[in-house]
């Protein structure tokens, strides 16, 4: 058994922001060099900036007031980081959109969206009274569940894959998923989703972009996570993101496949536009790909996180 470095806890603070949809917990430490053990990596001290957590703030103005800040409000995302640029026109060059949308995660662009879905019957407005600003999203009756038996982790070395998980060799899950993706957006528009998992100015965040045709994965990757502008000069500042590309295809349970790639991380998924299958930062990057950048750069990650928060008279 690894012996565990031991790290004193300082103080625990555990908020709600209502912007994020979910829980911060951000640790105050003695010794942040004892925090290896944790399920996330220390490379640099965290600097928690009060700002960065206003709940009134959208994810453009936290990460404009925060030293990570690099591209003016006018530099268009397209021209802000040449990798992601150049992936995403080797992307539609494969899957041939009508358009093509750089998600700035604006309060705008997803009202815009959801009146968009409104209107198409996608999304259905609940009772304003019972369920103020709610909408009902129903999924096609073939799709609704995960598909482990078609989930695959995909890495030169079969042992590599783990022993949970079904393997494919890359080469042959690259042909396949190329021919899937092949024209699979004609007539659609191609949404760029820069998304961080976790707060925007924490070394313990991860970084993705989702490639998608699905205006409901945007609207939940917004939910979800930071997305848009914020999380695209995050991903600038680091050098690195996970690479997800997504299409609900044809819906056809018979070509639906989610496919990993830990050595190149990248994700694939076609077919499907239920939950963990689309919103890629899920089970897809925070865990499995997320697995392996632990491995590579010595931190733990967990799918799940127990907290247990003690009060200063010791209470648990």
């Amino acid at each position: 058994m690894t012996s565990v470095p031991q790290c004193r806890r300082k103080e625990l603070r555990v908020f709600i922001d209502p912007y994020c949809n979910g829980f911060k917990i951000n640790y105050l430490l003695e010794n942040l060099q004892g925090l290896r053990y944790c399920n996330i990596g220390v490379y640099r001290p965290l600097a928690v900036n009060p700002t960065i957590c206003h709940p009134s703030k959208s994810n453009n103005a936290r990460l404009k007031d925060s030293p990570m800040a690099t591209a003016p409000q006018h530099v268009s995302l397209a021209s802000m980081n040449p990798d992601v640029s150049a992936w995403v026109e080797e992307v539609a060059e494969l899957t041939q959109p009508q358009h093509v949308h750089w998600c700035d995660g604006s309060q705008a662009e997803f009202q815009t969206l959801q009146r968009e879905l409104i209107a198409s019957q996608e999304l259905l407005p609940l009772n304003p009274q019972s369920f103020p600003g709610c909408v009902l999203s129903r999924s096609d009756p073939s799709d609704v569940a995960r598909v482990e038996h078609l989930t695959f982790v995909c890495t030169r070395n079969r042992d590599d894959a783990g022993p949970n998980n079904n393997w494919i060799d890359p080469a042959q899950a690259h042909a396949q998923m190329n021919a899937l993706f092949a024209g699979c957006m004609k007539g659609r528009t191609l949404y760029v989703v820069p998304y961080c998992m976790g707060p925007l100015d924490s070394p313990f965040s991860r970084c993705g972009v989702e490639i998608t045709d699905s205006a409901y994965v945007v609207l939940n990757m917004q939910l979800m996570t930071r997305m848009g502008r914020a999380a695209l000069e995050r991903i600038t500042h680091d050098g690195t993101f996970v690479k997800g590309l997504h299409s609900t295809g044809d819906l056809d349970p018979k070509r639906r496949f989610i496919m990993h790639f830990p050595e190149q991380l990248l994700i694939q998924s076609f077919g499907s536009g239920y939950g963990g299958n689309a919103l890629l930062g899920k089970k897809c990057h925070a865990l499995r790909i997320a697995s392996w950048q632990a491995r590579t750069e010595g931190w733990l990650a967990e799918h799940m996180l127990i907290v247990g928060i003690e009060n200063p008279e010791g209470e648990t």
